[in-house]
């Protein structure tokens, strides 16, 4: 059977040896990570909406043609000033002088379609906070997308031709009455002006415009069509009216939906307007027309009535609608590469995968950059041609001195119908390099200063060790 004393010898030993297992437990550096953000934008520029490359481009707006014709001269206009001796000088002397520049200035901006896209990309790599030189680290990398941004321009023609003008003259000399005096106009003329000869769309607004002025353009030729054969003209028929041709701007700007960018946009591009005075379409029945407008006119003079029994217009439209899809990349579409500056080491990984980096010997610190790739964008490009008939139809309609109105006046369009045509957009991969970063060794050269609960739990295991020897003293003298 053991003694008390060696048994309360035991227990001081383990009490001991826990208080310090504990200690070092607690005093064990933790494993922590270091990491590094950073922010980046993957973006494209006036890339072509129909295929790769950049968009066409005649861009002479900004830095326009300019042909120009310049002039100076000077000379004696008058020769007057006379020396009449002892009289002294009578008469007049003038010169002439001009100066000037006339130009032409043409301004073309013309662009076959592009787009501009773009991803904002946090990138966030994770090191272990210490480790010392001459080690193999391991890097990681995670990846936080936001919402990308798409907007597109139209291919689009603008001109614009402008005459300038500047003109200077002046008059200088001498004239005498006895005493010679000098005498200078200044610029009696003195022009710098510009006018605008013509623009075509200068503001994106489709306008034609002579000397300031907004010009129609439209087209349109008038036919009649008469039935029964050999009607005098104008008795009734068809008269087409104005065929519109229009520039579409059609410009987008993409809206997030669900794992893309989705943009969207249309506008008409032909109007053939059958504008009718007495019936687009004229039915007849054996020399019976039907749906004519009528003027009823007193016989002895006075006020007339006009009486619509029918009139129908019908105008085919013709547009084009586009919509782009902007697919968002998926974490694996991006590549990492990292380069230690001192060593040229260098290393690539996708996101989610890792990579390893020796930390040179002899080093404290070592700087890395990081380069940042996106294997391409993938938008599709759905466009499409679609046309629909615009129908208005005015029936028993009334006016006496330009008041009256009608019971029907109707407007309406059948459905449209498109021809779509398919473009797949490859964008090119997009290369960004990132902050460049410091990333220290931790040589284990500094030890770690103890916290107080440490102290305690050292002292505690300190008191214990004493204990158990006090005891084993008493033990050896009762012995």
């Amino acid at each position: 059977m053991s003694s008390p004393i060696g048994i309360r010898r035991e227990y001081w030993s383990i009490f001991a040896i826990l208080a310090i297992m504990v200690y070092c437990l607690l005093a064990a550096p933790e494993s922590q990570a270091d990491t590094i953000s950073d922010n980046v934008l993957f973006e494209v520029e006036d890339h072509s909406m129909w295929g790769s490359g950049d968009a066409a481009k005649w861009d002479k707006w900004s830095d326009p043609y300019y042909w120009s014709k310049d002039w100076s001269r000077n000379g004696h206009i008058v020769d007057g000033l006379v020396d009449l001796g002892i009289l002294g000088y009578w008469g007049v002397d003038v010169y002439g002088a001009t100066s000037g520049e006339v130009g032409f200035e043409l301004k073309i901006l013309a662009d076959a379609g592009s787009l501009n896209a773009s991803y904002p990309a946090t990138f966030d790599l994770v090191l272990p906070d210490s480790l010392s030189p001459g080690q193999t680290f391991s890097v990681t990398s995670a990846i936080n997308l936001e919402p990308g941004s798409l907007t597109t321009c139209f291919p689009t023609f603008q001109i614009e031709g402008n005459v300038t003008l500047e003109a200077h003259a002046s008059l200088y000399g001498e004239y005498g009455a006895y005493y010679i005096e000098d005498f200078h106009t200044g610029d009696f003329v003195g022009l710098d002006t510009e006018l605008e000869l013509f623009s075509f769309n200068a503001e994106s607004n489709n306008a034609l415009e002579l000397f300031g002025i907004q010009v129609p353009y439209t087209i349109g030729k008038e036919i009649n069509i008469t039935y029964p054969p050999n009607t005098p003209v104008g008795a009734y028929g068809v008269h087409i009216g104005e065929i519109e041709i229009n520039l579409p701007n059609i410009n987008t700007i993409g809206v997030p939906d669900a794992d893309m960018v989705v943009a969207t946009g249309s506008a008409d591009v032909l109007y053939l307007g059958a504008d009718v005075l007495n019936a687009a379409i004229v039915i007849a029945a054996e020399g019976l027309p039907i749906g004519l407008s009528y003027k009823l006119c007193p016989a002895g003079g006075g006020a007339c009535i006009s009486v619509t029994a029918l009139q129908l217009n019908i105008g085919p439209v013709f547009g084009i609608q586009q919509e782009f899809k902007m697919h968002n990349p998926e974490p694996s579409d991006f590549l990492v590469s990292l380069l230690v500056e001192e060593t040229g080491q260098e290393v690539s990984f996708r996101i989610g995968e890792s990579a390893d980096l020796l930390f040179p010997e002899g080093l404290s610190e070592i700087h890395i950059t990081p380069t940042y790739l996106l294997e391409g964008i993938d938008i599709d490009n759905n466009t499409s041609i679609y046309g629909a008939l615009n129908v208005n139809i005015e029936a028993l309609g009334v006016s006496v001195l330009g008041i009256g109105g009608t019971l029907i006046d109707e407007d309406w369009q059948t459905p449209v119908l498109p021809i779509p045509i398919h473009f797949g957009l490859d964008l090119p991969d997009i290369e960004i390099q990132g902050e460049q970063f410091t990333y220290t060794a931790y040589n284990g050269a500094t030890a770690p200063i103890p916290e107080p609960a440490s102290m305690f739990l050292v002292g505690m295991g300190l008191l214990g060790l004493a204990g158990m020897r006090r005891l084993t003293s008493k033990g050896r003298k009762k012995l």
